[in-house]
């Protein structure tokens, strides 16, 4: 992330603020859906400790959002230039 950071330039900054409703939109996928993930895991975990397979579930869906956000968001980007 910092290195991400130090990049930036005031060019970036514009273009987000172009793109108010994308960059909400991935914010809110963001915070929802993968929190979701994060607590299928923990909940799964400390309720079903003698099951360790119960977590599984969880963590696929978790790499699955992480995965299919790149994709969304780049096909995203490229419909809408």
């Amino acid at each position: 992330m910092f290195g991400m950071g130090i990049t930036l330039r005031p060019e970036n900054f514009r273009e987000v603020l172009r793109r108010k409703r994308l960059v909400a939109v991935g914010a809110a996928a963001q915070f929802v859906c993968m929190q979701n993930s994060g607590l299928g895991v923990a909940l799964a975990t400390r309720l079903f400790s003698s099951m360790p397979l119960a977590a599984l579930p969880g963590a696929l869906f978790s790499l699955w959002h992480n995965l299919s956000g790149i994709a969304v968001a780049d096909w995203w980007q490229r419909r809408s230039e």
